[in-house]
């Protein structure tokens, strides 16, 4: 019988991010030789497709988001969907996922959708966290360059700043909500001046960080009052498990997916996508009862969100035909 090690597959994306990095590590920590293939290495579509012509026809192909995967071409026999999220949860109600030998999602919601348009298989492996790295034990990072004392309060957001992150919200319900803390707004983005702007109108005092590297995270995840998410769309929000992990109290907008993570009244503090009012009064709540649910949040996130062992469920699904 071979060994994991003797397997290959072709892992193709539109570009080289965070998210993809973590996933051809992980299928390299888990014995698989993966060629990885760029649409953003290609001058042309043309030069894309070519690439993929030459895979052997034995050897599996990952590819997401959905816009990338449905295009590539029907050479490729053994083609899995890897889902980011937002891309089943915004395609149109005839979805046809039957080209798919399997679709690999991320959420209870996306695993629905996948089934609806006709998925043969679904393999549900929520985008998890490095458990270790991400706890509730740990240096915090020291804030007092920008200004912010050691005994002041934060509510962190770490969402890009683009449309369907709704990072306007939080300004905004940061405005409105009776507080004594500091609102810190990382990442970056197309928003990211919109973004100053307001909170200068608002007359708020935020600060803003620059996109940090993930190994920077856990320590401003610890330094956090509140972290707060009110994204209209997700499939795992990564940065909020990751929250979840470092012990922080965290809000969150009730979509698709988060809704498999943040419970009212036991994980954190949910509320409806764009209801300001209610942003607002869950920041409240969070400041004054949110460390009673983080000890359940972290035993959700280290139950069900461990990475390394949620992505070994790959290995049967890509060496099913070998």
């Amino acid at each position: 019988m071979a060994r994991t090690s003797d397997f290959r597959c072709v892992y193709v994306s539109e570009s080289t991010g965070v998210h993809d990095r973590r996933w051809l590590s992980a299928l390299e920590g888990l014995g698989f030789r993966t060629h990885h293939v760029c649409l953003s290495d290609f001058e042309s579509k043309e030069g894309f497709h070519a690439s993929l012509t030459m895979v052997e026809k034995q050897v599996p192909v990952i590819a997401g988001p959905l816009n990338l995967a449905t295009d590539i071409p029907s050479s490729i026999s053994d083609l899995n969907l890897l889902s980011w999220g937002f891309d089943l949860q915004e395609a149109p109600q005839d979805l046809d996922l039957t080209r798919f030998s399997a679709v690999i999602v991320d959420s209870t919601a996306n695993e629905h959708i996948a089934r609806l348009g006709g998925a043969s298989r679904v393999l549900r492996i929520p985008w998890g966290i490095d458990i270790t790295q991400f706890s509730d034990r740990g240096p915090v990072m020291d804030l007092g360059a920008l200004g912010i004392r050691d005994d002041e309060a934060i509510v962190l957001s770490l969402r890009a700043h683009e449309r369907r992150y709704r990072v306007t919200d939080i300004i905004r319900a940061f405005a409105m909500t009776p507080r004594d803390a500091r609102l810190v707004i990382g990442n970056s983005g197309s928003q990211t001046t919109e973004l100053r702007d307001l909170a200068l109108d608002l007359g708020l005092d935020a600060v803003f960080l620059p996109t940090l590297d993930e190994s920077e995270l856990p320590v401003l995840l610890r330094r956090a009052s509140v972290y707060v998410t009110a994204s209209e769309v997700d499939g795992t929000s990564v940065t909020l498990l990751q929250a979840m992990a470092c012990g922080v109290p965290v809000v969150a907008s009730m979509n698709a997916g988060n809704a498999d993570w943040v419970h009212e009244g036991t994980t954190g503090f949910p509320f409806p996508i764009g209801d300001l009012d209610r942003l607002s009064q869950c920041l409240n709540a969070a400041f004054r009862t949110g460390t009673q649910f983080t000890s359940q949040a972290r035993a959700l996130i280290v139950e069900r969100a461990d990475w390394h062992r949620n992505i070994g469920q790959l290995v049967p699904l890509l060496t099913r035909k070998r």
